[in-house]
């Protein structure tokens, strides 16, 4: 089965950074964020989406060094299809055994701007089944206020 993040919609809730070029910290607003994935399937893709649990992001514009993590609610997952999702939750992903997916940030290639709309690549690892997988994101960041 092939996995595809499609999209991370992230709402940050709190910023904490005094100027540009300082170390900045992102809160994630888990009640406005989003996992938007997409499955390869015979005959046709899946699209579903998870929900955040927590997560913060600190991250150094001028150097691109980032830490942090993300938890994704992996129960949460739905595709649309109840049957799916259960089978989906009991045996590929088995949530009862792993709840969660979590996703450690740990270096930004690009450059964020003060404000407005940048693309960047997010690198770091995602822990699934109790492994950790590297993982590489491109990012599109707006930065309003």
């Amino acid at each position: 089965m092939r996995l595809a993040f499609s999209c991370i919609v992230l709402a940050f809730a709190s910023f904490s950074g005094v100027a540009a070029g300082q170390q900045k910290t992102f809160a994630l607003d888990p009640a406005r964020s989003l996992v938007n994935f997409s499955l390869g399937a015979t005959a046709h893709d899946v699209h579903g989406t998870f929900h955040f649990k927590r997560g913060a992001v600190t991250l150094d514009p001028a150097t691109g060094a980032a830490s942090g993590q993300l938890v994704v609610d992996a129960v949460s997952g739905q595709s649309g299809n109840d049957s799916r999702d259960r089978k989906m939750k009991r045996e590929v992903l088995e949530t009862d055994k792993y709840p969660e997916v979590v996703l450690t940030v740990e270096r930004l290639e690009g450059t964020v701007a003060a404000s407005g709309a940048s693309t960047v690549t997010l690198h770091g690892s995602m822990m699934l089944h109790g492994q950790a997988h590297p993982v590489t994101i491109p990012l599109q960041v707006n930065i309003d206020g």
